[in-house]
């Protein structure tokens, strides 16, 4: 054993997905330097499986159902797990679409885009691309604005206003 640190377990994260080398792909994603810290806060907490939500309230008995709060959601008894939070939920959809096909844009420069489950993107592991730092870039803002407008403000997510967060985050790192 070389260091004190090869004793530890590995955080559950890493044993749910053994496909994934989070040391060479998803740890350095967290520390690129366009994200800021409670967009690293909120992968963090993301890819970790401890972002708060009601699918995992109720599995811990804090929440009497797990189904999502939005009336429309409600009605169709969706659940709200993260995946339903950042991608699937009727406040974020029209976002997430948005995002998504921006981030298959970047990932194509190895020929087709790679099949990727939604939840793969909202936990950084997806593909190593060319266009690393632009895609964490925008899963960044992308998460911090769904955690602000969606989840603390119970508001929907516009695309314009996704767009208009991003391209600012843009010129501001230009500048």
């Amino acid at each position: 054993i070389s260091r004190m640190t090869d004793l530890l377990v590995p955080p559950k994260a890493e044993l749910r997905f053994p496909q994934i080398n989070f040391k060479e792909l998803v740890y350095p994603r967290l520390q690129n330097k366009v994200l800021e810290v409670k967009q690293k806060d909120l992968l963090f907490s993301l890819i970790h499986g401890i972002y708060r939500n009601r699918a995992r309230l109720h599995q811990q008995r804090r929440a009497d159902d797990d189904l999502c709060q939005n009336q429309a959601c409600k009605r169709e008894n969706l659940v709200q797990d993260v995946e339903h939070l950042f991608c699937t939920c009727y406040k974020v959809r029209a976002a997430w679409q948005w995002m998504k096909r921006k981030m298959m844009e970047l990932l194509r420069d190895q020929g087709r885009p790679p099949d990727i489950r939604n939840i793969d993107l909202i936990q950084a592991m997806f593909p190593k691309s060319e266009h690393e730092t632009e895609c964490v870039l925008i899963l960044g803002t992308y998460v911090e604005q769904v955690d602000r407008e969606t989840v603390l403000k119970n508001k929907d997510l516009p695309v314009n206003t996704f767009v208009g967060v991003l391209m600012a985050k843009v010129e501001g790192i230009k500048s």
